[in-house]
């Protein structure tokens, strides 16, 4: 599918129902296409690690700036340090640092795991609950991010949008579409399959380290199409990792705010990673010359959180 091959609304909404995964795993499920990963996966995963490289995936989280992709700013402050220490002696016994670290993870900057409970549709979330069961008082009582306690582990698979393009980064508003994902997996030479760990590269966070954080990044982004979820459905991916904040936008549709995180959370269960980095990701797979490798995140264990700051490891 090309740019000016999109489909309208209506097929759009269509994508509710025909990639819904709602009872699929019972109606108490609450780990949607995680359960794509069985202890098989993980141990054939495991398999590919060979050389014993490990590639950090996680964008820096910045303490002493408020660049404008962190809204709010994460907030560090500490409660004890060494300054006490520094040029004298010191007083006897030993001393220690410590900090206090506030965090708000979605967004278009941070690295992070949205939990199911992240995004509502017609009142609805992943499985039909109500979204009522996320509160003020409560937060997310359901299809929290707790839910993926057991980490996300299994085989990871690099395509290289950018690359497959030839260009170094995807320019904002420009939607990849499923001719895209398809050229690069033709580039990775192999398919993605059941209870894959999909991560795609745009080159967003190259175009972030060139010019830094964007000022129009609430106009305008790089991200991929709303009809890349029937794809990802058809193709039974467990997670969706993109280097930007997944959606394209303008997405193409007034009425839809983020189509993409809409069809994949709420109706497919998709878990979706935001905002990683795959630049020394992409150098490494050329380097070794295979882009299957282990994928391992761990999200924090927030009591009723929708969602999780992490940095996902590629093992080699």
């Amino acid at each position: 599918m090309t740019a000016g091959e999109l489909p309208g609304l209506q097929e759009v909404l269509g994508y509710f129902a025909n990639c819904s995964n709602w009872g699929r795993w019972g109606a108490e499920d609450q780990l949607g296409t995680l359960n794509y990963i069985t202890d098989e996966h993980r141990r054939a995963a495991a398999a590919l690690v060979t050389a014993g490289r490990a590639v950090g995936l996680g964008r820096l989280i910045p303490t002493r700036t408020s660049p404008p992709d962190h809204r709010p700013a994460p907030l560090h402050a500490m409660l004890h340090s060494g300054d006490a220490f520094a040029g004298q002696p010191g007083p006897p016994g030993a001393g220690h640092s410590a900090d206090v670290i506030t965090l708000a993870p979605h967004g278009f900057g941070m690295t992070h795991v949205d939990a199911l409970a992240h995004v509502f549709r017609d009142g609805k979330m992943y499985n039909g609950r109500s979204a009522a069961l996320v509160s003020t008082a409560e937060g997310a009582t359901s299809n929290a991010v707790t839910a993926w306690r057991d980490g996300l582990v299994g085989r990871g698979v690099l395509l290289d949008v950018a690359a497959a393009r030839g260009v170094e980064w995807v320019e904002p508003g420009d939607p990849i579409t499923t001719t895209d994902l398809e050229a690069a997996e033709a580039l990775a030479a192999t398919r993605i399959r059941t209870g894959d760990i999909v991560l795609v590269r745009t080159g967003a966070a190259a175009l972030h380290r060139a010019h830094g954080p964007s000022e129009t990044v609430y106009q305008t982004r790089i991200g991929m199409h709303v009809s890349c979820a029937p794809w990802l459905h058809s193709r039974e991916a467990a997670v969706l990792a993109c280097d930007s904040a997944q959606d394209v936008h303008p997405s193409g549709y007034e009425s839809l705010r983020a189509p993409l995180h809409q069809v994949a959370l709420v109706a497919m269960g998709l878990c979706l990673i935001d905002n990683c980095d795959f630049e020394r990701l992409a150098l490494v797979v050329e380097e070794v010359g295979r882009s299957e490798f282990l994928f391992s995140a761990g999200p924090l264990v927030i009591e009723n959180g929708t969602g999780s700051p992490i940095n996902p490891l590629a093992l080699f």
